[in-house]
């Protein structure tokens, strides 16, 4: 996932970032190593599709919402057929 030109994450689900199990902090710990290698990397590109706001990803973490930029496509959901 770090060295990949572009990184797709599918439905990010605001789920994960308010769980509590060691699980979830575990994925939390290298969901955020992942975006700190890319983003030291010049022209690497990360792709997140999702229903959060992206006001919901500040209340995450502040340096992730910085480093981004939102684009609302307001269309029909395929994801049931």
């Amino acid at each position: 996932m770090t060295n990949a030109k572009y990184l797709i994450l599918d439905d990010l689900d605001s789920g994960l970032f308010s769980a509590k199990t060691i699980e979830s902090q575990k994925f939390l710990r290298n969901f955020f190593d992942v975006i700190d290698t890319r983003d030291a990397r010049e022209k690497s590109r990360i792709l997140i599709t999702t229903n959060m706001q992206i006001t919901d990803f500040s209340n995450i973490d502040d340096r992730l919402s910085s480093r981004m930029s939102a684009i609302r496509i307001n269309g029909k959901d395929f994801g049931g057929v």
